[in-house]
């Protein structure tokens, strides 16, 4: 037993042991650090699921950063981490987003720190997993020059559909789409005569307005392209039954 004396006169007496207790737990709570995630390619802790290419997952705590060449995967039931490569990998799910490994192929307008080499990235899914045209989200972390501050911007992917490897997704920027869209569009989902019709009449909702041809503006006509041109797959799958 251990006694402290004040200058009051006061005194108290505490146990070693119960004050070795106290500092163990101060320790152990300061080491272990929350869960944080900073964007598809920065986790820390992060509970999720990760899919692998022979189709099996393993559940626990993920830690990567874009750097890392593995998936830290931390176990709990069974008191272990396993260190899973990127090679290995097809996504990871968390709080209901897919988040999948993708060979991205930028256009030179938003190519990655001026390279306009592919890479490879977590992105996110923005379709749903059976859809014939999938369409992605890469964020990318761009420093601004006057106020050095880091924000964050928003490219859209897309999978093309027509024979191409569905590992490789292509910049909605890009030359596959840009310039001459309603061509180029009705060439990937030629197999569907109404959705070509709606595209080359450069429909309201089915073409970018010349006045609108941000990248947001861009999606939102992906979104009802892969929308539609999935009707009309599910609806063919339909009558063939």
């Amino acid at each position: 037993m251990k006694k402290w004396s004040f200058s009051n006169g006061n005194s108290i007496s505490i146990s070693l042991t119960y004050m070795s207790l106290i500092c163990m737990f101060a320790f152990t709570s300061c080491a272990t650090s929350g869960p944080a995630f900073d964007g598809p390619n920065n986790a820390k802790n992060i509970r999720a699921t990760v899919y692998l290419d022979d189709n099996s997952t393993v559940f626990g705590y993920l830690s990567f950063s874009k750097k890392s060449n593995a998936l830290n995967v931390r176990i709990p039931q069974q008191r272990k981490t396993i260190s899973v490569p990127l090679t290995e990998v097809q996504g990871y799910n968390m709080d209901d987003n897919y988040y999948a490994y993708k060979l991205l192929h930028p256009s030179g307008k938003n190519r990655l720190n001026n390279d306009q080499k592919s890479f490879r990235s977590f992105v996110k899914r923005l379709t749903p997993e059976h859809y014939f045209l999938q369409i992605y989200e890469y964020q990318e972390a761009v420093v601004e020059q006057k106020s050095r501050l880091t924000k964050n911007m928003m490219h859209y992917y897309v999978s093309l559909p027509n024979g191409t490897n569905p590992d490789e997704i292509w910049d909605l920027e890009g030359e596959q789409f840009f310039p001459d869209f309603q061509s180029k569009m009705a060439g990937i989902v030629n197999e569907c005569p109404e959705l070509v019709l709606k595209i080359q009449q450069k429909e309201i909702g089915y073409y970018p307005r010349k006045i609108s041809f941000k990248s947001n503006n861009k999606l939102k006509v992906l979104m009802n392209i892969a929308n539609y041109y999935q009707q009309f797959i599910e609806k063919n799958e339909q009558a063939a039954l």
